[in-house]
């Protein structure tokens, strides 16, 4: 049997393409491989605004086109460049395991001293996504004070877009972190040179994973859609369920049927993100629509049960403030000086004052308010695992060249996930009194160490109901209690105490 696979002729698409080759052929070893590259209406006019509505499908129309008059079998395309309205005559058939779909922010490090001098920070990019979320929440993540924020459109492909950067006048760029994870790391010879030329620009920036929660992407990205014609034979059919990823699919599927409410188009201010986790997906939906309206929901779907408006004396703890069963203090251990290693780092006064951190020193948070914090004391930050746990990959590897070599900074009683380095920072200190928690009903758990330290003292409480976030915590949760009381995840303490109705 042979195949013929179309994409357009960038070193990424033609990369892409010759992934699913590869694919393709790890399943069915017999069939024969030809590629066709040519250059879409959007990348022969450059000039074009892409906010337009006629800029949808400009990158994939002339394909879909010849995929329609049979000149092709299939088409490999980024699926986020696909119009958000499936055709009436093909349809994607398969992707393969997304890659990861945040956003990556590279900044000049030679741009950076000017930057912080005249407060002023200007960025390459055409997306108003992007343009919206960083508007709204970049400032709180940098390590300087900028007054100015301003956005400057970039088109072409990805080495295009970083060479402007290296070689104009702007201080930083954002782009699809998918794109440059797959140009570092090509199979084929053919595509060194770009890898090798991506990595010399890489090391002459600084760079930043932006958060899903703050920055969620636009709907697919990450993911590589497999097109084919709605009359192709059956045998091609069966052969992409055989290579599809249903997972990537279904997540794929949710964000686009997401955006489609409103209004649909891969150029709105409209983030859409679904992650799938063992609690059940993670759905975000951030931006502005077409109509003006501000769009601000997080939620967990696939909940395990559902709880309805509760009596507040029910509740614990009805503020934060109440949670505080600790006081935390320094251990006199620490080393006076910031160690070698890539940081985790649990919370903000988990890194001590003295220490000064290197913007080369990968630093890694557990949430987006200790990365906050530490901005704000001048530390660059990295990434984060947004409330996630250590379980959450920071996939970083193929952007450092390496597998992170992790040191966790945490409190002593902290817990030190395996192949990790561990420096306790801190000790947790008993408060001298406990609130009375013997009545209470549903309780939501800041820390594992909070929970353990009230079933000390109320032992009775094991059997109600709990709920916690999404990351390590839930884990411990989740053994502790067995089939003793019920638990629940949630992104947030403030997410619990609304889904409560409580506020």
């Amino acid at each position: 049997m042979r195949i013929s696979i179309a994409s357009r002729k960038s070193d990424l698409a033609r990369l892409q393409a010759k992934t699913v080759g590869l694919e393709i052929q790890r399943h069915f070893p017999d069939v024969e491989l030809e590629f066709h590259f040519s250059a879409s209406f959007g990348d022969q006019h450059l000039d074009m605004n892409l906010r337009s509505t006629e800029g949808r499908g400009v990158f994939t129309a002339d394909l879909q086109q010849k995929l329609i008059n049979g000149e092709i079998d299939m088409v490999v395309h980024s699926w986020k460049d696909l119009p958000i309205e499936d055709g009436d005559k093909t349809f994607v058939a398969a992707t393969l395991q997304r890659h990861d779909m945040r956003d990556l922010l590279l900044v000049k490090r030679s741009a950076w001293a000017r930057v912080i001098r005249k407060g002023q920070l200007r960025i390459l990019t055409s997306s108003p996504r992007r343009e919206y979320h960083l508007q709204n929440h970049l400032l709180e993540l940098l390590p300087a004070y900028i007054e100015d924020l301003q956005f400057v459109p970039v088109r072409g492909n990805i080495p295009r877009r970083i060479e402007k950067l290296m070689d104009g006048d702007e201080d930083g760029l954002v782009i699809a972190k998918a794109a440059v994870d797959r140009m570092l790391s090509p199979e084929a010879s053919e595509f060194f040179p770009v890898r090798n030329r991506l990595r010399e620009w890489l090391q002459q920036c600084y760079w930043m994973v932006l958060p899903l929660n703050l920055v969620p992407c636009a709907p697919a990205q990450g993911a590589l859609a497999i097109e084919i014609s709605r009359e192709a034979p059956e045998s091609l059919k069966q052969m992409m369920d055989q290579i599809n990823d249903f997972e990537s699919y279904e997540s794929v599927e949710r964000e686009r049927k997401t955006l489609s409410t409103y209004g649909g188009g891969c150029h709105q201010k409209i983030g859409v993100s679904c992650l799938k986790r063992t609690f059940g997906y993670m759905h975000i939906v951030r931006g502005e629509s077409e109509s003006g309206e501000a769009l601000d929901q997080q939620e967990i779907m696939n909940r395990y049960f559902s709880l309805g408006a509760v009596s507040p004396e029910d509740l614990w703890p009805l503020n934060p403030k109440e949670s505080q069963f600790f006081q935390r203090e320094p251990v006199e251990e620490v080393p006076p000086e910031t160690p070698v290693g890539d940081l985790w780092v649990s919370r903000e006064t988990a890194l001590p004052e003295l220490w000064r951190v290197p913007f080369d020193q990968v630093v890694w948070t557990s949430g987006l308010t200790t990365w906050k914090k530490l901005a704000q004391r001048g530390v660059w930050v990295n990434g984060s695992s947004e409330s996630l746990g250590e379980v959450e990959s920071p996939r970083i590897e193929t952007l450092l060249g390496r597998s992170p070599k992790w040191l966790k900074l945490s409190h002593t009683r902290g817990v030190k996930p395996e192949g990790w380095g561990f420096l306790p920072t801190y000790k947790l200190v008993s408060r001298q009194q406990v609130p009375d928690l013997s009545n209470k009903k549903y309780f939501f758990w800041m820390s594992a160490s909070q929970f353990f330290e009230a079933l000390r003292h109320f032992p009775e409480i094991r059997e109600k109901s709990h709920a916690c976030g999404p990351g390590h915590t839930f884990q411990i949760l989740k053994e502790e209690l067995g089939n003793h009381g019920q638990l629940e995840v949630y992104l947030s303490y403030e997410h619990w105490k609304k889904t409560m109705r409580c506020d």
